[in-house]
């Protein structure tokens, strides 16, 4: 199942996991934030608040409700060499560890470094959107793989998109539809939620009344099913397997 999961991480053996920080405004307040703040204090904390990314400095930051800590971060003032210190690699061992974020000071780069049990048992929240790599659809595939054993095309909601303007016809929807899924009125777990905002947004449908999903620049989360998602949904999609 591996293979399945953590699209955006590449894996070094079962030493650990790394990936970039693709957001460009996100990673520019970091850095600028981090060299003016942080960087005397060597650390910080990231946090997602049903998605949207909360930066603590040096555990200055009060929680508030609702947030969840993703990341922990350390600051170097060594030049980037594409490896994490020793440090990072022992603490990552941990079987509770959290994913780390080192930022060198110097070249203001920023990379995150995840435990090897990512490989394997990725979180689904906590998520960082990256495109081409992890996205909305390709959340939705790997909760229906593992929890309904339905398998999804491979492939982002980026590419469906562009394959949509190129066609002149909502790809993403015929794609599901071709796969066993059919349009209902009332949603049940395991139903695949479109909206319809300025691209195709999808979110799985989980009990409680709550949508798992991800959108650019903020970490997957789940949120609950109401407001502007819920005015914004366009259609609910069952696979034939659910009923």
């Amino acid at each position: 199942m591996a293979q399945e999961r953590a699209l955006q991480i590449t894996f070094v053996g079962d030493k650990y996991g790394y990936s970039g920080f693709p957001y460009p405004d996100v990673h520019q307040a970091l850095v600028e934030g981090i060299r003016d703040r942080v960087a005397p204090m060597r650390t910080f904390q990231i946090y997602s608040n049903f998605g949207r990314i909360r930066v603590g400095r040096n555990h200055a930051y009060t929680p508030v409700a609702n947030d969840e800590l993703k990341f922990v971060g350390i600051v170097r003032d060594d030049a980037y060499d594409g490896t994490p210190s020793e440090n990072t690699l022992t603490a990552l061992q941990r079987l509770d560890a959290l994913p780390i974020i080192e930022f060198h000071t110097s070249s203001g780069d920023l990379r995150c470094y995840y435990p090897p049990r990512y490989a394997y048992a990725e979180p689904l929240t906590g998520r960082i959107y990256d495109v081409f790599k992890s996205d909305c659809w390709s959340l939705c595939r790997e909760w229906l793989l593992d929890k309904k054993g339905i398998r999804l095309p491979a492939g982002t909601m980026q590419y469906a998109t562009e394959l949509t303007e190129k066609m002149g016809r909502n790809f993403f929807i015929e794609i599901a539809k071709e796969n066993g899924f059919r349009d209902v009125l009332l949603p049940r777990e395991g139903d695949i939620v479109v909206l319809g905002l300025d691209v195709f947004h999808t979110c799985v449908y989980l009990e409680g009344n709550r949508l798992l999903h991800m959108f650019p620049g903020r970490l997957s989360a789940i949120e609950e099913y109401d407001g502007w998602l819920l005015a914004n949904t366009q259609t609910i999609l069952r696979h034939s397997s659910l009923g």
